[in-house]
């Protein structure tokens, strides 16, 4: 999985009251993600508490990796996103194909 670089999120991303954005979210949403190398960055609010930073992150990583590599839509990829988030499970950083086949969130 890509290490990405965390950023500031943008005003328009923070006027739509969102908390983390990602490059394939943004373009989804119509919102602007304006980045050098946007495919290595994740937009975070400023002033969250550490667990919920690290939250956002996760959350904007799993749906990035739905929209990237399964083409889903933005709403799937949130949903799948937040039900990684909600069953407190970390989203597999190596062999993700193989995890996600065998926990159920993928078929093929």
């Amino acid at each position: 999985m890509t290490k990405y670089k965390v950023e500031k999120i943008s005003k328009e991303s923070a006027k739509a009251t969102y908390i983390g954005m990602n490059k394939f979210a943004a373009k989804s949403l119509h919102l602007p993600f304006r980045h050098k190398h946007p495919e290595h960055v994740i937009e975070v609010k400023p002033g969250l508490s550490k667990n919920l930073r690290l939250r956002t992150i996760h959350h904007e990583e799993t749906e990035e990796y739905f929209m990237k590599n399964k083409h889903y839509n933005y709403k799937k990829a949130d949903a799948l996103a937040q039900k990684f988030e909600k069953e407190h499970m970390p989203f597999p950083k190596k062999n993700t194909k193989k995890v996600l086949k065998k926990i159920g969130f993928i078929k093929r």
